[in-house]
């Protein structure tokens, strides 16, 4: 079994472990929960488990066996397949949508929800995009995942989530994942983004919708990009304290630009 890393002198399952539980203590205890207009909800709890499948697998793609040879070896020529970010970021949709299709009963959720992760993951390093591009997926970039699973190491990465999920109420396994991959279901769900793309008229929802949705997102986005940073960057030191009360920002913001 290859030893998998995501760092020079870091394991890959530690740095997720340490990514998904700095998030989670972000976010632990700050009370979130949102109700949308046609009664759907996410709780604190929901909103906990999305942030930690974020964390816990926003660079599982690094077990590519084109990103373990760069990261042993950075000073040799690498193509593009070494990039990790549009493969997590399908893997972490495919749990999202297993955890949503369990946790609700509304499309509106069981469709939104696991695409904005998707986003969030894909563009853990910045410059999300409009919901239209960050949702397309060419043929081309299909046949490049596709090469990148191909290249992992199936023992490994099974032993990587194994490690991830125990003792949560999350679960997956690799092994799903590459027979869903090669379902002809994942080629219907692929047309499907495009559907859901053409379907989300976002102006026809309640603000309140709107706003709820901005906010759970940014929330995920946040927590993860933060809690990459302070893994890699600060070492675990972590500034944040106390809790914040988001609604109580936002009214604040709102009423000073006067809107």
């Amino acid at each position: 079994m290859l030893e998998l890393l995501s760092h020079k002198d870091k394991l890959l399952v530690d740095h997720l472990r340490q990514v998904a539980n700095i998030a989670m203590q972000l976010i632990g205890g700050k009370g979130y929960h949102f109700t949308f207009t046609n009664g759907a909800e996410v709780s604190n709890q929901h909103l906990d488990d999305l942030v930690w499948i974020a964390g816990a697998f926003h660079d599982l793609a690094k077990a590519t066996r084109y990103f373990q040879d760069y990261i042993r070896n950075p000073e040799a020529v690498h193509n593009n397949l070494k990039n990790h970010a549009s493969l997590s970021s399908i893997f972490v949709w495919f749990v999202v949508k297993g955890y949503c299709e369990k946790e609700f009963t509304d499309k509106f959720l069981t469709d939104l929800i696991p695409s904005l992760l998707l986003i969030a993951v894909k563009r853990h390093h910045g410059s999300v995009d409009n919901f239209e591009t960050e949702l397309s997926f060419s043929n081309e970039s299909i046949g490049y995942c596709t090469e990148q699973i191909n290249s992992i190491d199936d023992k490994s990465v099974e032993f990587v989530i194994s490690e991830l999920i125990t003792e949560t109420r999350i679960k997956t396994t690799w092994k799903e994942f590459k027979e869903y991959w090669q379902s002809d279901e994942f080629k219907f769900q692929i047309n499907d983004f495009k559907m859901l793309i053409f379907k989300f008229e976002y102006p026809k929802y309640e603000e309140s919708d709107r706003l709820a949705l901005f906010n759970l997102f940014q929330i995920v986005y946040s927590a993860l990009m933060y809690s990459d940073k302070n893994d890699v960057i600060l070492e675990n030191n972590l500034f944040f304290q106390g809790k914040t009360d988001i609604t109580f920002c936002i009214n604040q913001f709102r009423e000073k630009n006067g809107f």
